[in-house]
């Protein structure tokens, strides 16, 4: 059985076969998940796979951009 990576007590059908492959150096991919049990929000997990790279850098990186898009708006720019 397989379970989700979002979230470990979800168990998954499988994965959707069609996938996102990012234009970068390391060419990440998003893959999403098909959960076992219909979820009653209808939701898909989806996460990124990529190979020799650490993506908690990435990851700070987003949640930075985000933080700076909310200022910006807060302050009317």
């Amino acid at each position: 059985m397989i379970f989700c990576p979002l979230a470990p007590k979800l168990p998954l059908k499988g994965f959707e076969s069609k996938i996102k492959i990012f234009m970068s150096a390391k060419k990440p991919i998003m893959i999403n998940c098909i959960p076992e049990v219909e979820l009653q929000e209808h939701r898909r997990f989806s996460f990124i796979f990529k190979y020799g790279d650490d993506l908690r850098q990435d990851n700070l990186v987003l949640q930075m951009f985000k933080m700076m898009d909310r200022i910006w708006a807060e302050n009317g720019q």
